[in-house]
């Protein structure tokens, strides 16, 4: 049976693949005319990808067969949390709409690079029954 955990390896190249994303995406903004764009794109980036480390560091030390130090447990839920969300709503309430936008547009790539990443090794997965390529 295949482990259906993600490891910090995994996690690590959806980090940089969404960073590429990030930095193509607001090259695309700043050669578009939007330069105002290019650091909410880029922030939304950053932020996701915290979002997606602490989101796994909180399920490594949820997992039933690992200790459960307290320290970096609360350390995470305190961050995490009303930190990370705290800051969007005052981002959402003090900000112009487009950037408002483009800084949602960067922090949801890191699920498209997830969803990519996901149906790219399903694709190179051999299928039952195949014997190879044609």
């Amino acid at each position: 049976m295949v482990d259906p955990s993600i490891t910090r390896k995994q996690i690590a190249r959806i980090q940089i693949g969404t960073l590429l994303v990030g930095v193509v995406a607001a090259g695309f903004a700043w050669a578009l005319g939007w330069p105002s764009l290019v650091l909410p794109i880029l922030g939304g980036v950053i932020w996701g990808s915290a979002n997606v480390w602490l989101l796994y560091r909180l399920s490594e030390y949820l997992r039933p067969d690992r200790p459960k130090p307290l320290l970096p447990l609360l350390l995470i839920v305190l961050v995490k949390f009303p930190a990370m969300y705290g800051l969007a709503f005052l981002l959402i309430r003090n900000r112009p709409v487009p950037e408002v936008a483009a800084a949602a547009g960067g922090f949801t790539l890191v699920l498209v690079v997830m969803v990519l990443r996901a149906l790219g090794a399903q694709m190179a997965r051999p299928r039952p029954g195949s014997v190879g390529r044609a």
